[in-house]
């Protein structure tokens, strides 16, 4: 028994230590975040935001008064530990409203170096959980990129550039047409073969606005709906 239980918990360091992404699930933090707007995802480190040259994806934690009202309001369940990152995947209503066939439905984006470099004809398998909250528009589209270097958009400031990322393939993505329910944690995951050098992970969602299927709730005012997903666990690993 005693020999059992010491090969399940090698089994399951051995299974941890090859996760390539550092701070997986947004547990260590150099700081305690403001709320959900304020762009500290940066607190997470070594996440980062997409977005040049302002932070403005978001870290969740339970470390205030302030987060947790926001917890509770926002009826955000942790799936692990008591921190999540959390950004604007795509907003529906402002898709009705504003967007056109050239300006795509403004996003964000996290990402990270991962601790060691994709090796060539290697496949890797990413493993990652998001959560749409309330009043979100539940859509199929959100996955991961893979790229040697950092992927940056412009600010919202700059009226005349996409933040959209769909010039963008992402190497993981949700099944097209398999739409993911709000409110609860959706496991999102695949396997792909490395070019070699791929050192970074973005994620987010890199699909055109006309090619996103989503379903939204019609007794909810535009103005009054969210774009927000909460991201946790985090895993990039070698395959077999």
């Amino acid at each position: 028994m005693h020999r059992l239980l010491s090969i399940l918990i090698l089994v399951s360091f051995q299974l941890f230590s090859q996760n390539l992404v550092p701070n997986p699930s947004f547990e260590d933090i150099i700081d305690c975040p403001y709320g959900i707007t304020n762009g500290d995802v940066t607190y997470a480190i070594p996440w980062i935001s997409a977005r040049e040259p302002y932070s403005s994806s978001d870290l969740l934690y339970n470390c205030s008064e302030s987060n947790a009202i926001i917890f509770e309001n926002q009826n955000i369940q942790f799936r692990t530990g008591i921190g999540v990152a959390s950004f604007s995947h795509w907003h529906a209503s402002y898709f009705q409203e504003y967007a056109t066939e050239e300006y795509e439905t403004p996003r964000e984006y996290i990402q990270v170096l991962l601790d060691d470099t994709l090796i060539q004809g290697e496949e890797y398998v990413l493993s990652f959980y998001c959560y749409f909250i309330w009043q979100s528009t539940p859509c199929d589209a959100i996955g991961g990129y893979f790229s040697e270097d950092t992927v940056y958009i412009p600010t919202f400031y700059d009226s005349s550039l996409s933040t959209a990322l769909t010039n963008l393939y992402p190497q993981v993505e949700n099944p097209i047409g398999s739409i993911l329910p709000i409110e609860e944690w959706n496991h999102v995951t695949g396997s792909f073969v490395a070019q070699g050098g791929e050192k970074f992970l973005t994620l987010g969602n890199f699909r055109a606005d006309s090619l996103i299927n989503y379903s939204i709730d019609s007794t909810v005012i535009w103005w009054e709906s969210s774009d927000f997903v909460a991201i946790d666990d985090v895993l990039v690993y070698l395959s077999g």
